[in-house]
């Protein structure tokens, strides 16, 4: 979804200061000085994350250009057009179909490995010998489970707690999700307590899960994990991938932040160092960026 205008967090935090700026005028002269270091600091920040920025996207500036060819156009969203637009159980099952086609096992492990590479399993990445199939919704005491990959080559058994417009909440233990799910997985399957487990936060934009250990991510990097592996599939399978992969870019990546059309913008100009992009650009979208980039770098091989 594109935006007319998009009031950035430089832009949010810089209004901030001005507004803090007048207030404190107007009580505490001994406040400015601190107020000045903010915007100085800030004046310091703002060439290294263009640097930074820049750096990511010419280093993946192939994997973007593979990405814009695998989105189809804004009006070609049936699923929004179905009413799925944020409803996060029908994107975890949209998920798992594509984590799972079904009578393609090669396609099947292709995925998967490159999900848990992006998520930083690398070792488990490497090791995985046979796909399995995603079971959604799983009920155990303590609670329901999003997603549930019980990998048998080598055992290793992955949770997946999604969210779109909620927060994290309570299990019925009283635990929060991601503390409580692990152990009523492990009742629930018989698991060994020392069976290999990680639970995955899945978010628009990354929060922090309850879980410490819980790894955090987003649509967007499981987007662009399944858009590197779609290479040599048939026309309508390709096409049915297509229209998820635009779909989540489009609602479910931090929904109102320009995902899309940045990606669309940083194609069609086609710079080998910037994206094409301003530096004033590369400002007024660092929120949408600075994700983008991190999800980038979250493919790379260890």
């Amino acid at each position: 979804m594109g935006q007319a205008i998009q009031i950035t967090t430089i832009t949010r935090f810089r209004e901030f200061i001005n507004q803090a700026n007048s207030v404190l005028r107007k009580k505490e002269d001994r406040m400015l000085p601190h107020i000045e270091k903010i915007r100085s600091f800030l004046d310091q920040a703002e060439p290294i994350v263009i640097h930074q920025i820049r750096d990511v996207l010419k280093a993946h500036r192939g994997r973007l250009k593979n990405l814009n060819g695998v989105l189809l156009e804004n009006t070609c969203d049936i699923l929004a057009a179905a009413g799925l637009r944020g409803d996060e159980d029908r994107y975890t099952k949209l998920m798992a179909w594509m984590l799972w086609p079904e009578g393609k096992p090669e396609l099947a492990l292709r995925f998967q490995k490159a999900w848990l590479q992006a998520l930083g399993l690398h070792n488990i990445a490497r090791r995985l010998k046979k796909a399995v199939k995603p079971e959604t919704q799983k009920l155990t005491k303590s609670g329901r489970l999003d997603m549930v990959m019980d990998f048998q080559q080598p055992n290793f058994v992955l949770i997946v707690e999604a969210k779109t417009g909620t927060e994290e909440h309570e299990a019925p233990s009283g635990e929060m999700q991601t503390i409580a799910y692990p152990a009523g997985l492990r009742r629930s399957l018989n698991l060994r307590y020392n069976h290999p487990i990680r639970v995955v936060f899945l978010t628009p934009d990354g929060r922090k899960a309850a879980n410490l250990k819980a790894i955090c991510t987003t649509y967007e990097t499981f987007v662009m994990a399944i858009a590197d592996s779609i290479e040599k599939m048939s026309l309508g399978l390709r096409w049915a991938y297509s229209f998820v992969i635009t779909h989540l870019l489009d609602y479910a990546a931090s929904e109102g932040t320009g995902s899309l059309s940045i990606i669309r913008r940083i194609v069609k100009r086609g710079s080998s160092t910037s994206g094409g992009l301003s530096d004033k650009e590369l400002l007024e979208n660092v929120g949408t960026l600075g994700r983008l980039c991190r999800s980038l770098k979250a493919g790379d091989a260890k």
